[in-house]
């Protein structure tokens, strides 16, 4: 399947995971996130990140990436798993005038669908820990110039339903809009986990072609989504970071899925505390005891139903911003949503 190279996460969904340790609502997708940035942590050689900066200023970073670059650094000084891919915020990004109205006519049509879900990332995205983030790293309210919609008549209608603002409905269609700019950021051959609010909307030339996802040796994402809810964002972090640490003494990050014995499943478990569920996938060879082992396993060759790949592909002259670009399409590889293995596990007890 190949190694996992230098994938790219926003920090929209680094945020949504640290949304389970604080007061106030939880973003609905927290707990999937979680599982997959567990597997993206583990397996990953690094990660990158969108950083948008518009001074020399140093920005606030989540409480959750900076726990995780400690534990990196309290196995080597010099050690770091995620770096920064800064952009500068200084000038808006420009979508086309013929494609702005109909991108936010495409993007309240998702919003009127999965209005309390969108509710809900907005009551999140106002409260002062994740503002103060956003702020200190773009220094204005929006990356793109939404404002140059005036007031579209689905505007008002949107607000009533959310019961919210019209400057956080154009919050939403900014952050929902950066999905084919961070996917720029990420690189034609580079994974890319988005929040889940970044497929609200598919721009102008924008195409996805299937090709087949990446699979971890083992997933663990099952696992950490029925974990992290109970834990710190300290402790998650430090699971985390034992996680990585196992998938490299083992070597999981150079084989392919589901080629690992239960004794190496069950040391994992052991070790970083996982849930004792007894479950595994088909290629995983032997009879499970009493052990330890991982509840989604990934099974080897059937292609999963909820798994989501494809090469992501838009033309570069929808929007205009200061990057420069090498090739008429921006390109980009697609995370999985969802690894869908409870069906297709093989349970051996």
């Amino acid at each position: 399947m190949g190694r996992l190279e230098m994938p790219l996460v926003d920090l929209s969904t680094v945020n949504a995971v640290e949304s389970l340790y604080h007061r106030g609502p939880r973003d609905p997708s927290a707990r999937v996130l979680a599982g997959q940035l567990a597997n993206m942590y583990a397996y990953a050689d690094a990660i990158r990140y969108p950083l948008p900066v518009r001074t020399d200023r140093v920005p606030n970073l989540p409480r959750l990436l900076v726990a995780l670059e400690a534990c990196a650094r309290r196995d080597s000084a010099n050690s770091t798993v995620f770096s920064p891919v800064p952009f500068s915020t200084a000038d808006r990004v420009v979508l086309q005038d013929e494609h702005l109205l109909p991108a936010f006519q495409q993007f309240v049509t998702w919003a009127r669908a999965n209005h309390s879900t969108l509710a809900t990332i907005l009551k999140l995205h106002s409260q002062p820990w994740l503002r103060e983030g956003h702020f200190s790293r773009v220094q204005r309210t929006f990356i793109f110039d939404v404002e140059r919609l005036r007031q579209p008549p689905e505007l008002r209608a949107i607000v009533t339903l959310l019961k919210v603002s019209r400057e956080m409905v154009y919050h939403a269609f900014d952050v929902a809009l950066r999905y084919s700019l961070y996917g720029e950021l990420a690189g034609p051959n580079q994974y890319y986990l988005n929040h889940p609010l970044r497929d609200a909307l598919k721009l102008p030339t924008q195409t996805v072609t299937p090709s087949p996802p990446w699979k971890p040796c083992v997933s663990f994402a099952e696992d950490i989504e029925r974990l992290a809810p109970h834990l710190s964002v300290d402790k998650l972090a430090a699971l985390f970071h034992k996680l990585r640490g196992c998938v490299r003494s083992f070597g999981l990050h150079k084989l392919p899925p589901g080629e690992v014995s239960v004794e190496v499943l069950r040391d994992i478990g052991t070790e970083v505390g996982l849930p004792a569920r007894l479950r595994a996938a088909a290629k995983v060879t032997g009879v499970l005891g009493g052990g330890f082992t991982v509840a989604s396993a990934i099974a080897s060759a059937a292609p999963a139903a909820a798994v989501i790949g494809g090469v992501v592909a838009i033309a570069a002259t929808v929007w205009q911003w200061h990057v420069p670009r090498r090739l008429g399409q921006i390109r980009w590889l697609r995370w999985m949503v969802k690894f869908d293995v409870e069906d297709r596990a093989e349970r051996r007890e």
